[in-house]
C-alpha cells in the first residue's frame, strides 16, 4: 500500500467562525453593504449602485450619456437624512456639510429603502426625519 501525500482529514472537524473572532481586515471588509440605486447630485443623474463601507458611503454609476460618476462621502460629512414621497415614490434626501445634496431612489426590492435610510441614520450623528 502506497502512502498518500499529507495529512489524513479524517480527524479535523469543522467549526464556524463567529464574526468577533474575525481579524479586524475581514470584520471590515464583511460590514459593506452595496444596493441598487439612481442617484442624483446638483447637476448629474447616475445610475449604479451606492455601498456602505465602514467609513464611507461610496456611489458609482454612469449617466445617459455613458460618463462615470464616483463620489465617497464620509459619514461625518451628512448633516439631514430625509426619507419621503415624490410623486408616489420614495427617495433619500441627504444633506451634506458643502451645502450639496444627494437624491437617492432605489432599484432594488421593495423595503431596501427605508433599510439603507436606517444604516445611513445609525452611521450619522445629525437629526434626521
Amino acid at each position: 500500500m502506497s502512502e498518500a501525500c499529507g495529512f489524513s482529514a479524517a480527524g479535523v472537524a469543522t467549526f464556524r467562525m463567529h464574526p468577533w473572532l474575525a481579524p479586524p481586515s475581514i470584520r471590515k471588509m464583511s460590514e459593506a453593504t452595496t444596493y441598487a440605486i439612481v442617484w442624483h447630485d446638483e447637476e448629474n443623474r447616475f445610475v449604479g449602485s451606492l455601498r456602505l463601507e465602514p467609513d464611507v458611503m461610496r456611489l458609482e454609476g454612469r449617466g445617459s450619456g455613458g460618463e462615470e460618476g464616483l463620489r465617497t462621502v464620509t459619514y461625518g460629512d451628512i448633516r439631514r437624512i430625509e426619507l419621503r414621497r415624490n410623486n408616489g415614490s420614495r427617495e433619500i434626501a441627504i444633506s451634506l456639510a458643502d451645502n450639496d445634496n444627494l437624491l437617492l431612489t432605489s432599484l432594488d426590492a421593495p423595503g431596501s429603502l427605508g433599510e439603507l435610510a436606517d444604516r445611513l441614520r445609525r452611521r450619522t450623528d445629525y437629526p434626521h426625519s
